[in-house]
């Protein structure tokens, strides 16, 4: 018995540290940063199976990461800004596909910097992993909107 339960010990830590695991193909450590002003010009699914909501969540939490960083373009400055494109995918559990669209395992974006004149500069994918499915998608997705601006913002 004493077995049993440290085996579930140790597979509810994994699983545990696992949920907050992120990785993206760039990170660099003290990189300068790009400066903005930035502007999502684009953001789209990638799949029919990947849940449409996904695209005005992941937007929505980036535009308001870029806003509070001050890197967010505003409309009345009409300065040039480099333009952001978003392509996201999601991969279910066979089970959950037809069920609950926001009990992803992974989310991963397809991240497409362009310089003010719209050619493209940068371009990586940005993946992140959601162990527990419909419980912490909201907060997956934060994650991830913050690993984007990270990506976009480092040189």
């Amino acid at each position: 018995m004493k077995i049993i339960k440290t085996i579930v010990i140790i597979i509810s830590a994994l699983v545990i540290f696992s949920a907050c695991a992120s990785v993206t193909n760039q990170r660099a450590v003290e990189s300068p940063k790009f400066r903005g002003p930035f502007k999502l010009v684009k953001v789209d699914i990638t799949d029919m199976e990947t849940s449409p909501y996904l695209i005005n969540s992941i937007m929505f939490k980036v535009q308001n990461i870029l806003e509070r960083e001050g890197v967010a373009y505003k409309e009345e400055t009409k300065t040039p800004y480099y333009q952001v494109e978003l392509f996201i995918s999601a991969d279910y559990p066979a089970f959950v596909k037809s069920e609950n669209m926001s009990g992803y395992s992974s989310l991963e974006t397809r991240v497409v910097l362009r310089d003010p004149n719209g050619k493209p500069i940068k371009e990586g994918k940005v993946s992140t992993f959601n162990a527990f499915k419909d419980i912490t998608s909201d907060f997956t997705e934060v994650s991830h909107a913050r690993d984007i601006v990270s990506f976009i913002t480092s040189q």
